[in-house]
Parts: C-alpha cells; structure tokens; sequence
C-alpha cells in the first residue's frame, strides 16, 4: 500500500504514516475491523459472485465439454485393465487373503495354548461372570457394556486384590448396584473378595465407604 507524507489524516487529523485514502495506518486498521465494513465488504463480495454466477457457469460447462472425451478414456482403460486381469490373479488373491486369515488364527490359537491352567480357568470364569452381569443388565434395561479383556485388565491393575480390604479378589462387583440403575461398565466395575462383596451387598461405593471408613483405592481403569 503506498504511503503519503505532510498531508493530515482524513479521520484524525494526525501527521504520522500515511496510506492511500488520505487516512494513517491506525485510522485504516480501525475501519478495516469494524464489523459494519466487514458486513459491508462480504455484501459486496457475494454480489459480485451472483454477477459472475453465469461466467463461472460457463467456464465450468466448457471444462466438462472438453475433458468429457479424457474421463470416458480414462474409464474405458480402467475397464480394459480389469479384464485383463485373470482369474489366476484373482484366485491368488483370494489364496493370500484366506493365509492372512489362517495366520492370525494359528496366532490366537498358539496364545491360549500358552496360558497356563490357572489364567486359563480365570479367563473362564471372567466370561461367565461377565456374561451373568450382562444378562442382568439387560434385563434391568441398564446402557452399557464392558469386555472380557477390559475386566481382565482391571483385574491385573488391582494387582488382583480387593478394592477394600486387599484381600484376593473373588468377586466382580458393580460399584453403583444394577438394581440401584448403576450401568454395566467398566468405570462401575471393581473386583472384591467374598466377604467384602457380601458385606457390601446393595450399597453403593460411596455409601460403603462411608460407612467402614475405607479411604484406600485402585486407580480407575480407563478404557
């Protein structure tokens, strides 16, 4: 933007830089962020669009006019391409795909083989109760479900102890009960001993607490 010297400003009347219009630098930012001139300018903008609508129209009819003979060729090729693969190729495919497949199988299936007796009874049991507490929930009309692997985890992140009183865990519990319209998700989930899940029974976590004085806890599990 060019700038002036020794004329006053239009709009202040100062001395210091000046830029066309005859208004300083200052007095020109000033206007230029007036939300009156900001409307003003996007008015003038979408006026000149609805000017050149027809232009722009044209330009783009031509455009598809002279390349529509470039996107049929383009098609045709693809299309001959597609033919001329075999059915060998398309068989190899499919045989490689299916070997992908067979090999995450043989994966997981040389994975549970290597559990030992003990986690292979755990996991067991972590099905079955997760499986009990899912059916109650959805009898409940309780939202919310939490996965195998998800307990399991939350499992080894209370280092297999109880959320109360550390003792080994027997029991996944629902912090906020199911039938006090707690959800069946990990968040509400922990893992107690016996006597502390039986002692707990209908009450909520906070409640528990409350009432034993318990302040020690686990970390949440996120998920």
């Amino acid at each position: 933007m060019t700038t002036k010297h020794g004329d006053a400003c239009i709009r202040c009347g100062g001395t210091l830089r000046y830029v066309r219009k005859n208004a300083c630098v200052a007095c020109t930012k000033a206007r230029r962020s007036n939300p009156a001139h900001l409307a003003r300018k996007r008015e003038r903008a979408e006026q000149r669009r609805r000017e050149d609508r027809d232009a722009v129209l044209a330009v783009k009819r031509a455009y598809r006019e002279r390349m529509h003979e470039r996107i049929r060729e383009q098609r045709r090729e693809a299309y001959v391409r597609m033919r001329e693969r075999t059915q060998e190729q398309r068989q190899a495919e499919k045989r490689a795909k299916q070997a992908v497949r067979d090999a995450k199988r043989e994966a997981k299936k040389a994975a549970r083989i290597a559990l030992t007796p003990e986690e292979r009874k755990m996991r067991r049991q972590i099905h079955d109760r997760n499986k009990r507490s899912r059916t109650r929930a959805a009898i409940r009309g309780t939202s919310g479900r939490a996965s195998n692997a998800a307990i399991l985890a939350l499992r080894h992140l209370q280092h297999g102890a109880c959320n109360y009183c550390l003792a080994p865990v027997e029991h996944l519990d629902h912090k906020t009960p199911l039938a006090r319209g707690g959800t069946h998700t990990i968040s509400n989930l922990q893992w107690l001993c016996g006597a502390c899940n039986m002692r707990k029974w209908a009450q909520t976590d906070e409640e528990y607490r409350a009432r034993y004085g318990i302040r020690h806890a686990w970390p949440l599990l996120v998920v």
